[in-house]
């Protein structure tokens, strides 16, 4: 069964789509899986080409009213606790404020509001350098982004082929989007930083792995820039009992790689030698 690795970080701007664009490279032919919907940008790393699938992703509803219908009673706009429905003549519905509560299709005594599938996002499987790559975007002003990442996991392990691991780009944060991401993987690799809030982060999201049985493994990025600060980052995952995967020294060639669409490890040089070093020590953890 293919192997599944989740990167993540307590807050965003770690390193996190650095660390998967590269592993990505050095395995060669994967299933990538960016999963911070809210600012998907894995794809423009990995070369993501010929789009296999596209797809709408709905799950919630939106109230929309017939205005062959409605009396303009206003009894809608009473029981709307968003302030979504207002008058003008006619009951009128202003979809980024609807919640899809449906209080008022219940109430509407002339049954003249119905309520219609929401499209909050949408998601794509496309081929890339480095295998496939599954992406999704959330759409304006819609939450959910924890189930439109199931889609897209769930979706990416039923892919058949001869795939030689499973990478996710997980969202930052802990909420219900990273859960999400971390279901069902094989290793946690936990980016962070030398800064005192990159390790109250790490705390956070470590904690959140390991409340769910989850093997975690800890690298620090732009780790010469503050000795001390990785020192002490270096301790607590011995206290913790992490697995310590090592630092990334802060090399300006990686943003140049990223603007032009490319991994650091493919450019040589520091970085790229210590992300070699990085994912080899992922793979014997998995």
């Amino acid at each position: 069964m293919m192997k599944e690795i989740v990167v993540v970080s307590g807050k965003g701007g770690t390193g996190k789509t650095l660390v998967c664009a590269s592993f990505a490279a050095l395995a060669g032919n994967a299933i990538l899986v960016d999963a911070d919907v809210e600012a998907p940008n894995l794809r423009l790393v990995v070369g993501a080409g010929r789009i296999l699938e596209e797809h709408t992703h709905s799950d919630s509803e939106v109230a929309r009213v017939d205005t062959s219908l409605c009396k303009g009673c206003g009894k809608c706009a009473e029981v709307c606790r968003f302030g979504a429905v207002t008058l003008d003549g006619v009951a009128v519905v202003d979809d980024l404020s609807c919640e899809g509560c449906a209080a008022c299709f219940y109430t509407c005594p002339e049954k003249a509001i119905v309520m219609e599938p929401r499209i909050n996002g949408r998601w794509w499987v496309a081929e890339c350098r480095y295998g496939l790559i599954f992406h999704g975007r959330l759409e304006v002003g819609e939450g959910l982004s924890g189930k439109l990442v199931a889609v897209l996991k769930e979706r990416a392990r039923k892919q058949s082929g001869n795939y030689r691991l499973r990478i996710v780009d997980g969202p930052p944060g802990i909420g219900c989007p990273v859960l999400a991401a971390l279901t069902g993987a094989d290793f946690v690799v936990v980016v962070t930083e030398p800064t005192l809030s990159g390790l109250h982060d790490a705390e956070r999201v470590v904690g959140v792995a390991q409340h769910f049985g989850l093997k975690v493994g800890v690298c620090v990025n732009k780790a010469d820039l503050n000795p001390d600060m990785t020192a002490k980052l270096h301790n607590w995952v011995a206290q913790k009992r992490l697995v310590w995967l090592g630092e990334l020294p802060f090399d300006e060639t990686a943003y140049s790689a990223m603007a032009n669409g490319t991994s650091p490890v493919e450019l040589g040089g520091r970085l790229a030698a210590a992300l070699q070093s990085l994912y080899r020590t992922v793979t014997q953890h998995i």
